[in-house]
């Protein structure tokens, strides 16, 4: 087993439709919506970026292998991320979850292409 840090979700958009972030599996940066076999995922901290002029609802699910990002996953429920301002530049989420093979984490936004993910944590394989 190893153990390494990791920056586990790359810059990305958050959906305007509920689906999967993107999540870096493996060292060399591989990317996959759903964390692999023989891997697991420490996911510590995730910041939204609203990049718009506009305040735009965030909702968050925990999704466990097999299951779907419904009421019974929902880990943020639809939260008003406001403005980017100099005194408030984002929103960090600090789930402290250990992802384990087939686990995702989901991601709807109330605007497309509003919102902008990063998340720091580590990779065991």
């Amino acid at each position: 087993m190893s153990f390494s840090l990791s920056t586990i979700i790359q810059p990305q958009y958050v959906p305007s439709v509920a689906a999967a972030l993107q999540l870096t599996v493996a060292v060399a940066g591989t990317q996959a919506a759903a964390v692999p076999a023989l891997t697991s995922l420490a996911l510590w901290t995730a910041r939204f970026t609203n990049v718009t002029a506009l305040p735009v609802t965030l909702t968050l699910y925990r999704v466990a292998s097999g299951d779907a990002a419904d009421a019974a996953s929902t880990v943020v429920s639809a939260i008003t991320i406001p403005v980017a301002t100099a005194a408030n530049p984002y929103f960090d989420w600090s789930p402290g979850y250990v992802l384990a093979p087939g686990d995702a984490i989901w991601a709807l936004a109330g605007t497309a292409s509003a919102l902008v993910v990063t998340g720091d944590g580590g990779i065991t394989t």
